[in-house]
């Protein structure tokens, strides 16, 4: 599947794409169908990554905006369960879990990617 061939690709052996786990904070229950509709469609699209790939994904709690939480996921190659979870522990600590990388890539899509 070219999708999982091009995550894959990008990610290498040791990359960790860096995506919001929602587009947004979630939307209130008085909202149109339609536009709850469209929310529902776009975090499908960052939801899917990780089940289309088979690659490990861990949300974080990033930010608050409007008094709602906002999540940071990290997807990791595939197989990288374990690390993963250890740079989301270390990041949990505290640490500053970004600046170990030594390449960063900007995909069109807006996510970025540290290797």
């Amino acid at each position: 599947d070219s999708i999982t061939a091009h995550i894959i690709n990008l990610l290498g052996d040791r990359g960790v794409l860096v995506l919001p786990t929602m587009p947004d904070i979630a939307p209130l229950r008085s909202e149109s169908e339609s536009s709850l509709e469209d929310y529902r469609n776009k975090a499908i699209q960052l939801l899917c990554i990780s089940g289309l790939t088979g690659c490990p994904q861990i949300s974080l709690p990033w930010n608050i905006r409007n008094h709602a939480p906002l999540g940071l996921s990290l997807l990791g190659p595939r197989q990288s369960d374990l690390s993963l979870l250890q740079l989301a522990q270390r990041a949990e600590n505290g640490e500053r879990i970004l600046p170990f990388f030594s390449k960063t890539v900007a995909p069109a899509d807006g996510a970025t990617v540290f290797k």
